[in-house]
């Protein structure tokens, strides 16, 4: 039988849906953990700014560059929203908080033994 090289497999009726990437069953995908387990190049410091773009005014304080995991950030991301009473979230390994929070994030970065610019 001819199967042409663009094609993939994406159901089995024996292992059920089959992750695009790996080939694997969703169970048993690895994809999602060592994209979690993964850690960006930092490049040294951790980065914090204030940004409206796209947010029709309102502002977000944005860190980037921080050397750790997804899980690790959604942790720290977890902490500051209770400490200083935001919204925030994690997305492409940047930590979003809402509002202008840039001086108590820097203090609590630097107090946890981070280098923040």
């Amino acid at each position: 039988m001819f199967t042409p090289d663009n094609s993939r497999l994406v159901y089995s009726s024996e292992h059920g849906k089959m992750c695009p990437k790996c080939s694997k069953p969703l169970g048993d995908c690895v994809c999602d953990k060592l994209k979690r387990s993964a850690v960006p190049d930092a490049g040294g410091s951790a980065r914090v700014r204030y940004d409206t773009q796209g947010r029709k005014g309102k502002g977000m304080t944005i860190i980037s560059g921080l050397p750790l995991n997804r899980e690790k950030l959604e942790a720290l991301c977890r902490e500051l929203k209770r400490r200083l009473g935001a919204g925030g979230t994690v997305k492409d390994f940047t930590i979003e908080l809402q509002g202008d929070r840039r001086e108590e994030v820097a203090r609590f970065l630097s107090a946890n033994g981070h280098d923040v610019k």
